[in-house]
């Protein structure tokens, strides 16, 4: 591993309030340019390391701490916070709290702190106008902060400390107040900042983006690391299951299509397939299109093909709306030429009879 760029050792913090440390012992080293997922339960000491990589503990929230904590080659525990904006930057997730009130428009807002460090003013605009692309502000570079909504708040403040362009950022539940747009917006763009050197360490309730963004996740539970690794391993660890943190989606569906086909006791043959997968396998263009789009009417329901005899059974969660849905599906597989077995499995059940019947129906239609 590279030398890191994020090394914490021997990490104990117990809030001055509290009476159970927030962070037991922890170690954790991340190298220059890696993402780096953390997730966990509530209270599990998310954030409070979050805080910890910017300096604001132990020198903003009091408490006994013990440990050393090396962000770029400065020691967070002895440099004050206004020496290592330059180095690392904070992403909280209570955007209105880190909104400054010193400013009366979003632009000005985004070049608050480049002003603070002193930037030539050529630099400070050309960061600026980056900032407010980057974030999807630029239509909104007039208004107050205080007149934008929780998401738009939300992406000033990361336009504001991307715009410093430290080469350490930390965002805590970045994505609590964004729509699935910005979201996936967003990760693209954290990806491009890691391509370019940035190190990014995140903290993030939802598997399924840490799962997809990070190269690498950490999961601590009452203040410690009790899972380290690449996504693929760590979060479909049982270990998740145990303490309550759960699996992301993918995952838990890839286990219930396992027991489902246990429990039939035959030779079916399933995988997992989502809309990019599958139409990986279907090429060319056209029938990618066909595929990714039945798979999307698919919406979370449970389907199994069978290797052998190609009947299928299936459940769904949405009554009255499964079997028409499944037809479409299987349909549009034919039609593009796809012949393999699959499992996707959604949540819900109950309606797996009704199906059935409704596929007997249409055998021949579907041939």
């Amino acid at each position: 591993m590279p030398d890191p760029i994020i090394s914490l050792h021997n990490i104990s913090f117990t809030y001055a309030i509290g009476t159970h440390p927030a962070l037991r012992e922890l170690d954790l080293e991340v190298p220059a340019g890696q993402i780096c997922g953390v997730v966990g339960r509530a209270a599990a000491g998310k954030s409070t390391l979050c805080a910890l990589c910017a300096g604001f503990i132990p020198n903003f929230y009091e408490g006994a701490f013990s440990g050393s904590a090396q962000i770029d080659g400065q020691d967070v525990v002895q440099r004050p916070v206004a020496d290592l904006v330059r180095h690392v930057g904070l992403v909280g997730s209570n955007a209105f709290s880190q909104i400054s009130g010193a400013r009366f428009t979003v632009y000005e807002e985004i070049g608050f702190a480049l002003e603070n460090i002193g930037l030539p003013r050529d630099e400070i605009i050309e960061r600026i106008e980056w900032a407010l692309e980057a974030l999807q502000l630029a239509d909104l570079r007039d208004r107050s902060p205080y007149a934008l909504s929780g998401g738009q708040q939300q992406r000033l403040v990361l336009a504001a400390t991307l715009a410093m362009r430290p080469p350490v950022l930390v965002l805590d539940e970045p994505t609590a107040q964004l729509d699935p747009p910005t979201i996936a917006s967003l990760a693209e763009l954290l990806r491009g900042l890691s391509r370019q050197g940035t190190t990014i360490l995140f903290a993030e309730h939802r598997l399924e983006w840490a799962a997809t963004l990070a190269d690498r996740v950490v999961v601590l539970d009452e203040g410690m690391a009790i899972a380290d690794g690449p996504p693929a391993s760590v979060l479909t660890n049982p270990l998740l299951l145990e303490r309550a943190i759960g699996w992301p989606r993918p995952t838990t569906i890839a286990a219930a299509a396992r027991r489902l086909m246990d429990e039939m006791k035959s030779d079916a043959i399933g995988i997992v397939l989502d809309p990019a997968n599958l139409a990986e396998q279907a090429a060319p263009d056209e029938r990618r299109r066909i595929i990714a789009e039945a798979i999307d009417t698919l919406a979370g329901r449970i389907i199994m093909a069978h290797a052998k005899d190609r009947t299928a059974t299936g459940e769904v969660a949405a009554p009255g709306q499964g079997a028409i849905n499944f037809a479409h599906f299987l349909s549009a597989l034919r039609a593009s030429g796809f012949d393999g077995p699959l499992v996707a499995h959604g949540f819900g059940a109950g309606e797996a009879k009704d199906v059935a019947t409704f596929l007997r129906r249409q055998r021949a239609a579907l041939s």
